[in-house]
């Protein structure tokens, strides 16, 4: 019976040292995702917006590694979907004019494979997991939560839209974003949905709303200064 009783004893200091590590890991993760856009703000505001800008790579990429610091490794996986199908629909829209209209990318994001930066795909992904964190929430059934989540990404890129040529990351044709953009955007982000939904586990996870909301922050921030 002492044995036992060690032996849960044993289980439960485990269990709550591992509880304790994973709260503090995620309000880390919280605290750093928000450094990071509060500093780009803050720097923005001050007359140094372009070099912080140029940042955009780095700070999509620390985000990212926030993200599978904080799921299981077993959910790695299922981030590689909204990648590769947000990575194929721009390179579909670049360099053939479908889904989204015509457009370009300018310099701001990084590395590109003809045309599409690779961190355009990281984007995909980060908004994927984030807006499915948000819908979680709220919704029970897949479609529910898929369709929630697009609109909230939909809401988001009507809000980058307004700051992207600025910024140098994007511009379409004629300097007109058309409506075919944002259709684009919820059809894609929809079928990205479903099938993540599948694979991950992760459900109403903080950081993802924390990223999600930062990045509105930050985007209405400088809308701000633009108008």
């Amino acid at each position: 019976m002492r044995n036992v009783g060690e032996n849960c004893f044993g289980n439960y200091i485990e269990g709550s040292v591992r509880t304790l590590i994973e709260t503090y890991r995620i309000q880390a993760s919280i605290f750093l995702v928000w450094l990071f856009h509060l500093s780009a703000v803050i720097g923005s505001v001050l007359g140094h917006s372009e070099w912080f800008i140029s940042l955009t790579p780095l700070n999509l990429g620390l985000s990212a590694a926030l993200v599978l610091f904080n799921i299981p490794r077993k959910a790695w996986g299922a981030l590689l979907i909204p990648f590769v199908i947000g990575f194929v629909a721009e390179w579909l829209g670049v360099n053939k004019g479908y889904i989204f209209g015509v457009y370009s990318y300018g310099e701001n994001l990084g590395l590109k494979w003809q045309g599409v930066p690779w961190m355009i795909g990281v984007n995909w992904m980060l908004l994927v997991f984030a807006t499915h964190a948000m819908m979680t929430r709220f919704a029970k059934s897949e479609w529910g939560i898929a369709t929630g989540a697009s609109l909230l990404m939909v809401g988001l890129d009507v809000l980058m839209e307004q700051c992207a040529p600025a910024m140098d990351y994007w511009q379409f044709a004629g300097g007109v974003v058309p409506l075919q953009n944002y259709l684009g955007w919820f059809s894609v982000a929809m079928a990205a949905h479903l099938l993540f939904a599948r694979f991950m586990s992760e459900k109403k996870h903080a950081l993802g709303v924390h990223i999600y909301f930062a990045f509105a922050f930050f985007f209405f921030t400088y809308w701000l200064m633009l108008v």
